[in-house]
């Protein structure tokens, strides 16, 4: 089930930069859960963020980018199908 999240993670944020809230709404997931993801996924490398105000955006990390969201669209088409 996290493996999930952290996926639909990725997804939404291969499409552009979001925030915690945006990404929160769009999933349907706590606030809490989302930010421990997004947390995980920015200290193992794979995000980056930048501070607007109060707000954190996060995106991709462009070094990453293609070869991760071609990655994640496949799993992600791979699961529909299972």
């Amino acid at each position: 089930m996290r493996e999930q999240l952290r996926l639909r993670i990725l997804q939404r944020l291969c499409r552009g930069e979001m925030n915690v809230g945006e990404l929160r709404a769009a999933l349907g997931s706590a606030r809490s859960s989302v930010s421990q993801h997004l947390a995980l996924l920015h200290r193992c490398g794979v995000l980056t963020r930048r501070r607007e105000g109060a707000q954190v955006f996060y995106t991709v990390d462009p070094a990453h980018a293609g070869l991760l969201c071609e990655a994640v669209r496949r799993m992600v088409d791979g699961g529909a199908g299972a």
